[in-house]
């Protein structure tokens, strides 16, 4: 009997921990992010049909909805953009939570070439491949405030994409980049004083930059501009035009390693413009291929089922864990006033029950549970195909 019993009681309370975990990171967005108890309730089922398809666990998914449910999103929209977080991490091999934040904060500022979370996605992990970086080293660069600027100078994220993989190529750290790019789209937006004068003095106007910035392929367009019109001058006079529309040594030093960088950004650029939601799904039906992505698929459903598992035993742990907490205070407050002789005997007479007792009961509840779990793992499987 004890055989039996002890490791499926084990499972049960594994059980239970798992769904209580997962219980756990989905009150968060009720009581973090301010989604409603509805919402939590619909995105906790979504949450575990989602999981098997994508091959991550709950658990992990619901962190990741965190940032997405954080920005705004909600309902449908926040499930898409969960969808499109977890295949970019299977394609990269980033985390999910960092994937998920790294795409949250590209919805948050509206680009004017992202139309849905695929989109931004496919485009994050494009800049990651074309560039020398990690997805980590993109989202660190996002938050700098460069996605807000640059949609205010009239880029799209691609714009910004193309700059950022080929800067990084040169070895710039992406967050450096950002930090420096965000400035020089601020200096090309409104010159005024010296450097007007300067850009004057080489044949632009005061918003050339900034009419160039908001056509198709803006931030080339600019750097193309500006260099055409450089080439009409000295390397003297160029270097000092420079130093004067960009402020000298905070933003000249940047411009100057754009315009080097242009070749490498027209050819990142068509990479980048082909990035969307036919990519991302071509790329993760590839990943879904290989063996590792299937164990993750395996360990998802598990998960699932052990949550399953979980959530049908919390009624029996919500009625035994006050009546145990009960009955150890008052053998705690009997003992004290034991002889040692009888109290080794009421120690393991209790020991006996405490251990005894829940065991027959969560039998009871692991018999009918079981079933249930098993049927809709052959369920669950039986749909994605595993076996």
């Amino acid at each position: 009997m004890t055989m039996v019993a002890v490791p499926l009681v084990a499972l049960g309370v594994y059980a239970v921990k798992t769904a209580a975990t997962f219980q756990a990171s989905m009150t968060m967005i009720r009581t973090q992010v301010g989604a409603s108890t509805g919402e939590v309730t619909n995105m906790s089922a979504a949450i575990l049909k989602l999981a098997p398809k994508v091959g991550e666990g709950p658990n992990a998914l619901a962190q990741a909805l965190y940032p997405i449910e954080s920005v705004g999103l909600r309902g449908a929209a926040a499930l898409n953009a969960l969808k499109a977080a977890s295949m970019g991490a299977q394609v990269s091999g980033a985390s999910l939570t960092d994937t998920a934040n790294a795409m949250a904060g590209a919805l948050r500022v509206n680009f004017k070439d992202v139309h849905s979370a695929a989109d931004a996605m496919s485009i994050l992990n494009a800049t990651t491949a074309q560039g020398k970086m990690h997805l980590q080293d993109l989202v660190v660069a996002m938050g700098t405030g460069i996605g807000v600027e640059a949609t205010r100078a009239g880029l799209g994220l691609r714009d910004l994409g193309t700059a950022l993989a080929a800067m990084t190529r040169q070895g710039i750290p992406a967050v450096d980049e950002a930090t420096r790019l965000k400035l020089n789209l601020i200096q090309m937006e409104a010159p005024k004083g010296i450097a007007l004068k300067a850009l004057n003095a080489i044949g632009l106007g005061q918003f050339s930059l900034a009419d160039d910035m908001r056509k198709p392929n803006g931030l080339i367009t600019a750097l193309m501009d500006l260099r055409t019109h450089l080439q009409g001058v000295s390397k003297d006079q160029q270097n000092l035009a420079l130093r004067n529309i960009f402020g000298g040594a905070k933003g000249s030093p940047n411009v100057a390693g754009l315009l080097t960088a242009l070749p490498a950004m027209q050819q990142i650029q068509p990479t980048l413009a082909a990035a969307g939601q036919g990519q991302l799904t071509d790329a993760f039906a590839t990943r879904t291929k290989n063996l590792t992505f299937q164990w993750q698929q395996f360990k998802a459903i598990a998960d699932v089922a052990l949550i399953g598992l979980g959530n049908s035993l919390m009624p029996l742990v919500r009625e035994y864990l006050p009546k145990l907490a009960k009955f150890v205070e008052d053998v705690a407050g009997g003992l004290q006033h034991m002889s040692p002789t009888l109290r080794d005997v009421v120690v393991g007479f209790t020991g006996f029950l405490v251990i005894g007792g829940p065991i027959l009961a969560v039998l009871g509840t692991l018999t009918t549970v079981l079933g249930a779990v098993g049927t809709a793992i052959l369920v669950v499987t039986g749909t994605t195909g595993l076996l």
